[in-house]
């Protein structure tokens, strides 16, 4: 067996169908050059960008896929597979991921999504199983993908089941497009499908946070279609990012290709204080196994044990009704956790945040008009106050977590260490008004 990682580059892959060409990214497992008669299962993955290394990503950053993918084999945690990034192409990557015409930014998108699952079953899947040893059939097949990537993942996975039998949705954009996303859900026949379904989400992903109180019934509505099986898993102060899902993307792998072990502990996950008047609080019964896979238990029951101060409903909803302090209970599998929770009179349901930034003598050269960037180099400007400090004011979902960096007006301009390395983006959590200070050392490299 090999100790180096090795990644094959297709490059400028053609397709017909589409009428471009994109790079393929390809991880052979440790015994592939090896074991010359020993076939694989294969993982799809789409951003193909992003998969391996940063490179190339939009953002800086990757899901480090190879290195999570061999530390597993190598550990005995998973079998041997082969994984496959596909490049998005870039402008085109929303029209090509989408099923449903959409709206981004103001900009009519014409769906492609068709097309992009032609070519990707009639000319890149066939190119692979002539090139590469991968198993054949669904048992073996697997397709994942995070936003876009996530949604075009769903509708390709449900619509061609007989070709790909495990499927990671990952932080689907269940709100692209006129339907919502508990109707994209139900837009499938679930019963009898013989398929493995990872769909997961961040519990800090703002606008992209699909998936509310109803969708969670629903989901617990397809679960129980036999003999399909479905895992969900909401991430605890998880943002929509690349960082995000590498952290997690171990879970859906120990999923598709070895065992998660035995549950060692359950965690309730939420606010311990909640108001009378005030946001709604949802708990999130998670699952540790003996592997670290993580999952959200779907199944298992809540209860309160003081129902007339606070009650709980089976999707993990409070309901409280005096002020005082009680007791969450869930039991799942044989265990029980709980959570003391505390209810007062009232709770805003915006918090104040403010943000000050202070630049370093090789930043301040640099600056004109900075930005804090969340999705958009340019999401909010920050107010000047004099040569070296800049103010943003924000108000936020109390709860809400917020991942950003500054910027000078695009991601080439963004905040660099004092080696003019890329740093990782800041998290502020809005559980209460405060005020932040933040230092930037230089934007350029």
């Amino acid at each position: 067996m090999k100790n180096n990682i090795e990644i094959e580059i297709i490059k400028n892959f053609k397709s017909k169908i589409l009428h471009n060409k994109r790079n393929i990214r390809v991880y052979l497992p440790p015994s592939y050059s090896a074991q010359n008669n020993k076939f694989y299962p294969v993982l799809y993955v789409h951003d193909g960008q992003n998969i391996f290394t940063a490179e190339e990503s939009y953002s800086g950053e990757s899901w480090q896929l190879h290195q999570t993918a061999e530390y597993l084999i190598r550990e005995e945690m998973i079998e041997e597979i082969i994984i496959v990034a596909v490049d998005n192409m870039g402008s085109e990557r929303l029209s090509e991921y989408a099923h449903q015409d959409g709206v981004f930014q103001g900009e009519k998108i014409k769906a492609r999504g068709l097309e992009y699952e032609n070519f990707f079953i009639k000319e890149l899947m066939p190119f692979i199983e002539k090139k590469y040893r991968v198993k054949k059939g669904p048992a073996d097949t697997a397709l994942m993908g995070s936003s876009m990537g996530g949604l075009v993942t769903f509708n390709m996975g449900l619509r061609r089941p007989d070709l790909f039998g495990k499927l990671g949705v990952m932080s689907p954009s269940l709100w692209w497009g006129k339907s919502d996303a508990a109707e994209k859900l139900r837009s499938y026949n679930y019963d009898g499908l013989e398929s493995q379904i990872w769909l997961d989400t961040g519990d800090a992903e703002g606008k992209f946070m699909s998936f509310s109180e109803s969708v969670i019934a629903e989901l617990k509505k397809i679960q129980s279609c036999e003999p399909m099986d479905l895992v969900y898993y909401q991430a605890a102060d998880a943002h929509h990012s690349e960082s995000a899902w590498a952290a997690r993307v171990h879970s859906p792998l120990l999923y598709f290709f070895g065992e998660v072990g035995e549950i060692e502990k359950i965690e309730l996950i939420g606010r311990d204080l909640t108001s009378l008047k005030g946001p709604k609080i949802r708990i999130n019964p998670v699952l540790t196994f003996a592997s670290s896979f993580k999952m959200t238990a779907l199944e298992g029951e809540f209860r309160s044990l003081r129902p007339k101060l606070l009650k709980v409903n089976e999707n993990g909803v409070l309901k409280p009704k005096k002020i005082g302090s009680a007791v969450i209970e869930f039991n799942v599998f044989g265990q029980q956790a709980q959570k003391k929770i505390k209810i007062v009179k009232e709770l805003s349901s915006k918090v104040n945040i403010d943000i000050y930034l202070q630049l370093k003598k090789t930043a301040k050269k640099e600056a004109g008009t900075v930005y804090l960037a969340v999705n958009d180099a340019q999401e909010f400007e920050m107010e000047h106050l004099d040569k070296s400090y800049y103010k943003a004011a924000l108000t936020l979902k109390r709860d809400e977590i917020l991942n950003f960096k500054f910027t000078l007006g695009s991601w080439e301009t963004v905040e660099k260490n004092s080696w003019g390395q890329d740093i990782d983006s800041h998290f502020i959590k809005a559980d209460e008004d405060k005020s932040l200070y933040f230092e930037v050392e230089r934007f350029s490299e």
